[in-house]
């Protein structure tokens, strides 16, 4: 594994990344943030990532539910958990039962999709 320190900014956060270059971009990612700015994308990309072993966290509503893993959703001033174990599954990752206990559980409807 390469040091974060090797890189330079434009190679973590480029001002565009295309969905076709996304796959390729996220081999080297261990967790990929997807912003509200993507919302508009947000199943193109996640259908990009399926099967890669990428642990998916955002902050749009509905997001486990589009087969996302972690959402962070803000509630008067606290941040709570949503987590889909499926997708997560999917990516081929274990998620600590510890985590999950911190959770609500949510499901999608992706049965078996890899």
């Amino acid at each position: 594994m390469r040091k974060a320190t090797q890189h330079t900014a434009e190679e973590f956060f480029p001002d565009k990344l295309t969905l076709p270059a996304l796959r390729d971009a996220a081999a080297d990612c261990h967790i990929l943030f997807i912003g509200a700015s993507e919302n508009r994308q947000l199943t193109q990309i996640l259908s990009r990532l399926r099967g890669l072993p990428v642990l998916t966290v955002s902050d749009i509503a509905g997001f486990c539910e589009t087969g996302g893993a972690i959402n962070l959703v803000v509630s008067d001033k606290r941040v709570s958990l949503e987590i889909n174990p499926a997708s997560a599954e999917r990516a081929r990752l274990q998620l600590s039962s510890r985590l999950l206990s911190l959770a609500r559980i949510v499901r999608d409807d992706l049965k078996g999709t890899r």
